[in-house]
């Protein structure tokens, strides 16, 4: 017997939007990552990006200078969350953690800005380089071939909270929206 009788259409209409509701939460679309503009407003710029089930957001972009390329991560955090103004530290698999905080140091005596928090975002260097190939001994192939990352930050309501975000699928986007690629 169809369900119709049973069920009037602005019911059916209800039950259809909260299937699709749940389908669009689902945790396995979380985490997927695309290629899209850069955050920041550069119309030539693209970054790789994925968004977690919290709804934070992370970019991978490049800044291509005349003798070599920067590749900076760039995370959004959620709503209800704000960074209290230090950078954070990360993990990437069961590596060792990076603290943004001395690559932003070592950016300053250089004169460059390879790290940066205000609000709730936050931006640091993950790699440097004259060459357009990335080894796989190199730290950005981490980012290209790891399984999770783990961001740990002080909130500004004083709590230490972390971000996390599944890597799978990242190398191709990665490549495409920096124009590097992993040899």
């Amino acid at each position: 017997m169809p369900l119709a009788p049973f069920v009037s259409s602005r019911r059916m209409s209800g039950i259809f939007g909260l299937i699709l509701l749940c389908a669009l939460w689902h945790p396995a679309l979380a985490d997927e990552w695309t290629v899209g503009p850069a955050p920041g407003g550069d119309s030539d710029g693209k970054a790789a990006a994925t968004t977690n089930a919290d709804g934070e957001m992370l970019f991978i972009w490049a800044k291509h200078l005349e003798d070599r390329s920067l590749i900076f991560a760039e995370l959004h955090l959620g709503e209800g969350d704000e960074f209290a103004g230090r950078m954070p530290s990360y993990r990437i698999d069961s590596g060792e953690p990076i603290d943004t905080e001395l690559v932003r140091r070592e950016g300053e005596k250089q004169g460059s800005l390879w790290g940066f928090v205000a609000g709730r975002a936050c931006f640091w260097l993950i790699w440097s380089s004259n060459q357009e190939t990335v080894d796989a001994g190199d730290h950005l192939a981490k980012w290209m071939r790891g399984k999770s990352l783990i961001v740990t930050y002080l909130d500004a309501d004083g709590s230490q909270k972390t971000a996390g975000f599944d890597l799978a699928g990242a190398q191709g986007p990665i490549e495409q929206a920096t124009g590097v690629s992993l040899h």
